[in-house]
């Protein structure tokens, strides 16, 4: 192999991992409020001004177009009194070549679903928060700016007068600006994603021409996802499944009413949050204004006692005996379950440019026979699920709900910190356990529909009687079961498909490998994972996606660059020594400028590597620091 060493005399940076007490440009650092695919986000204190406090955000790549874009949005185009403000801009520790960095406001407070998990407002104050929010997306939108990655991590609630506060402008868009991606979607959040986004994905995800035109009716959607996540404590559709799966729910079937899946919620506030995620863009609300006025409205007119009734029921269970035999609780909330699945059929196909992804799967190989009786199987059941109307199902007391299933998904076209990173750039792999946020609760099927209500405590308003909402437990999970097989050619379905699939790389990654002056089987030495600690060494690695990133510059890979790729750590056998046996692949590079190009890139050999020493159950042990060969053809030989 024709690699170049690591330089051991060569300072090695890592701004995702700044120790405390670190001094950029006049802030000593505290702790790490977050870190994410782009950037890490500290605490950080005046040095001459002891006792004012700001935010200072490092970007990981020193030319991350990124920077540039967010600082321009704070500093000019979203200046907003709903905005995080940008106090200053600069790089650090090279006043010209170092990293870029933002002087922020630092915002005391938490996300607007852990405010409203933490503090169990009544549902008046998260209508008049989530009015406020309206308004100001409103504003943005009015002067050609979308923030095009809202989630409820980047709608911050403040402690100190309650008003929301919208960060993280990184993936933010206004008029002029170049486009920040060459996939067809725009950066953003799988789970949040509207369903017609959904449905230019799905049509065109093999494009690479195509771009997807992100609007403010996307925005209103994704405000819609939020105020669904605080109502009820769950996603519409959750994240972690596959993203083709995903983008199938988004598109195709009509998420459960908030008020169906936590009965306290107000039946008004649940028709807002129903029309914001209305599947056709035009049933949706016009803009913020008209948002912030519903919201208003629906507080202003409905019954005062359901409006000041708390979120969630709380529980209190005892937790310790105090002095005098007293006896201690816990207070915290008794989250709902979560949504059921309720099946609806598409009523148009995603795209008359090709039929759906599942019909292409191809079948091959030992498994054939298994893999065509499972797309049998599944054609079947698709076509129960979505060629053939189900039963009627009772009559909605939603009326978004009724608007939204008159108007199929429209197809369009055209163009953070963390743990969840935008899909359109592979998520980092897991940081530290003291570094990863509260997740939701995960989906359980129900198979009672008496355990899908909750009793209200002593007080609380009493939710009239409806019926439920049609539940399929176990006929959805094996049909998904199946169709992930039969995506994946119809292999391995009687087990986990362990190692990666084989074939060649892609023509237009071996053309951008060229034009990176890339030559096959050749490598550079690379950091495996970039959000662990740059220090030689070794570390644990689990199965999952990972950015790496070359120790020096690659041909036309300049040092800075991120390849996104994945670990394939368990399961694949172990030598005489029980060192599990290892396979790497890495199919994305990202520049320093913001492009992103397909490339074929190998961990060691084909036929993959050892972990250096034995690890621990689930767990590789590998060097921080290995090497990455570029490959013509995904081989991964036994």
């Amino acid at each position: 192999m024709n690699g170049e060493r690591l330089d051991m005399n060569e300072p090695i940076l890592n701004v995702a991992w700044l120790e405390p007490g670190t001094v950029v440009a006049g802030w000593r650092l505290g702790e790490k409020l977050g870190v994410g695919g782009y950037g890490a986000v500290y605490r950080a204190e005046s040095v001459t001004q002891p006792g004012t406090f700001c935010a200072i955000k490092v970007f990981l790549n020193p030319a991350d177009v990124r920077a540039g874009r967010e600082a321009a949005l704070l500093m000019d185009k979203a200046v907003h009194p709903n905005v995080v403000r940008c106090l200053g801009v600069g790089r650090w520790p090279h006043p010209a070549r170092g990293h870029l960095f933002l002087v922020l406001d630092l915002v005391p407070g938490l996300p607007l679903h852990l405010w409203v998990e933490e503090h169990n407002p009544d549902f008046a104050r998260v209508a008049y928060v989530s009015a406020e929010a309206a308004l100001a997306l409103g504003t943005l939108h009015k002067r050609g700016v979308l923030h095009r990655d809202l989630k409820p991590e980047h709608l911050l609630v403040r402690e100190t007068d309650t008003r929301p506060v919208l960060v993280d402008f990184g993936s933010g868009d206004y008029e002029g600006a170049g486009t920040l991606t060459e996939t067809p979607l725009p950066p953003g959040t799988t789970h949040l994603r509207s369903p017609e986004a959904a449905c230019f994905w799905l049509a065109r995800e093999d494009n690479p021409r195509a771009r997807y035109a992100y609007r403010p009716a996307d925005e209103l959607y994704a405000l819609g996802v939020c105020l669904y996540r605080a109502l009820t404590g769950h996603y519409p559709f959750p994240p972690g499944d596959m993203k083709f799966m995903q983008y199938l729910d988004i598109a195709h079937r009509e998420p459960v009413a908030p008020i169906d899946v936590n009965p306290r919620v107000p039946r008004a506030f649940s028709d807002v949050v129903m029309r914001l995620m209305a599947r056709h863009p035009e049933a949706r609300y016009r803009d913020g204004e008209e948002t912030h006025a519903a919201l208003l409205a629906a507080v202003t007119f409905g019954g005062r006692e359901s409006w000041e009734a708390s979120v969630f029921e709380w529980d209190e269970s005892p937790t310790a005996e105090g002095p005098e035999g007293a006896v201690t609780s816990k207070r915290s909330i008794r989250r709902p379950p979560p949504p059921p699945v309720r099946e609806q059929p598409p009523h148009s196909p995603p795209s008359p440019e090709r039929p759906p992804r599942w019909r292409l799967a191809p079948l091959a190989g030992l498994a054939a026979l298994v893999g065509l009786t499972a797309a049998v199987l599944l054609f079947t059941q698709l076509v129960t699920r979505w060629g053939t109307p189900p039963e009627a199902p009772p009559s909605s007391p939603h009326p978004t709900a009724q608007v939204a299933r008159h108007h199929p998904p429209a197809v369009v076209q055209e163009v953070a910190p963390g743990t969840d990173a935008p899909d359109t750039a592979p998520t980092a792999a897991p940081p530290s356990p003291a570094d990863v946020a509260p997740a939701a609760t995960p989906p359980v099927r129900q198979k009672d529909e008496a355990s899908m209500k909750k009793k209200n405590g002593p007080g609380s308003p009493q939710p009239e009687q409806r019926p439920s909402p049609p539940q399929t437990a176990s006929s959805d999970a094996w049909k998904r079961a199946l169709l992930i097989c039969l995506v994946q050619g119809g292999t391995a379905c009687a087990g986990a498909q362990l190692k990666p699939q084989r074939g060649p790389c892609p023509p237009e990654a071996l053309a951008a490998m060229k034009a990176l002056r890339i030559d096959i089987h050749d490598g550079r030495e690379a950091w495996l994972d970039v959000t662990k600690p740059l220090a030689l060494g070794g570390d644990n690695y689990a199965d999952g996606p990972v950015i790496s990133s070359f120790v020096r510059e690659f041909g036309g890979i300049p040092r800075g660059s991120m390849l996104y790729g994945r670990l394939w750590v368990t399961g694949n056998g172990t030598d005489n020594e029980g060192r599990k046996q290892i396979f790497g692949r890495w199919d994305k590079v990202k520049l320093p400028d913001g492009r992103e190009m397909p490339v074929c890139f190998n961990l060691m050999n084909r036929d993959g590597t050892y972990e250096s020493r034995v690890g621990p159950p689930g767990y590789a042990r590998l060097p921080r620091t290995v090497p990455l060969v570029a490959v013509d053809r995904f081989v991964f030989e036994d």
